[in-house]
């Protein structure tokens, strides 16, 4: 998974491999809009606690500090809210039968509370200086979920599209959406 950012004193390349995705289960769906006719649909996803981890690759700027290093990392984001909006096509399967995809998305974080955020191994390991930036991340975390939000909204919507693409591929919209 890898997030980028390039505004507002931010120039930001992460990447994770493997990315783990923790806190899921514990949302809670809302606000859930439908259209049968124009084949769209609309929800809120309210997120306790939000957690991405694993072993991280990063290189950039923040703030005019260069910031480069791997290692483990933990980021949380806590009391957050997602808006989903995406279209859902229908499409003839091998067997005849009409099936629903997951089609274009797009995906806000419109509320957090709080960003943490942990990266491990910055600057070749240097102590020091690698608790100084996760320091300075941790104060300006505001501006990082600003400038960050859109790319981790869309990598989140690609994790949701391949979890709901197994579910649909294997019932038809007749039984999806039956009385």
């Amino acid at each position: 998974m890898s997030i980028k950012s390039q505004s507002n004193g931010i120039l930001l390349n992460v990447t994770w491999k493997p990315a783990s995705i923790y806190g899921l289960p514990d949302a809670t769906l809302y606000n859930t809009k439908m259209s049968f006719e124009k084949k769209t649909m609309s929800f809120d996803v309210a997120l306790p606690s939000l957690t991405l981890s694993g072993p991280h690759k990063v290189t950039g700027r923040i703030l005019l500090l260069p910031i480069t290093g791997s290692g483990p990392s933990k980021i949380v984001l806590t009391n957050a809210t997602l808006h989903i909006a995406m279209n859902w096509p229908i499409h003839v399967g091998a067997d005849g039968k009409e099936y629903v995809s997951v089609g274009d998305g797009e995906v806000k974080i419109t509320r957090c509370d709080l960003l943490e955020i942990e990266l491990q191994g910055l600057f070749n390991g240097h102590k020091v200086l690698g608790a100084e930036m996760n320091k300075i991340l941790n104060q300006n975390w505001r501006l990082l979920h600003q400038e960050l939000s859109p790319s981790v909204a869309n990598r989140i919507f690609e994790e949701f599209r391949k979890v709901i693409e197994i579910l649909l591929k294997n019932v038809p919209v007749t039984d999806l959406f039956a009385p």
